[in-house]
């Protein structure tokens, strides 16, 4: 608290006058998507664990991937299901973490993603969209 270091956030839609360019998402998702896609192998998927604002840097019709986006809910009191900002942003790490201690290469390995109670819900999930819930 008492350095002299402002606090820093990358906005990605503040408008900014750079070339042809009006915002970052116009700088960088041309370049992003590219260099994923020289990245990727056949037969990949791409898992979205980024927040909305960055996974739209993401040109999904150029990319040669299919992306499986993620739901993370919470089971409310009165039994409905409610998304929590912060919980979600902890299952976003806590997947990626599943992934990397267990060697996870295919879709069906993530599935069984259960770190703090979380189980897949196979009657709200898709083939694009796997939700889980606690």
């Amino acid at each position: 608290p008492s350095d002299k270091i402002m606090l820093y956030r990358l906005e990605m839609g503040r408008k900014f006058g750079f070339d042809k360019y009006k915002n970052l998402y116009d700088f960088w998702t041309d370049k992003v998507t590219e260099q994923l896609n020289t990245e990727l192998k056949p037969k990949d998927i791409v898992l979205n664990l980024a927040s909305s604002e960055y996974i739209k840097v993401i040109n999904r019709k150029k990319l040669n991937a299919p992306v499986i986006d993620f739901d993370f809910y919470q089971i409310q009191p009165d039994g409905k299901l409610k998304t929590i900002v912060v919980y979600t942003k902890h299952a976003r790490g806590l997947l990626t973490r599943f992934c990397a201690e267990n060697n996870v290469k295919t879709l069906e390995e993530v599935k069984a993603f259960n770190y703090e109670g979380y189980l897949l819900s196979d009657e709200r999930s898709t083939d694009k969209k796997l939700v889980f819930v606690r």
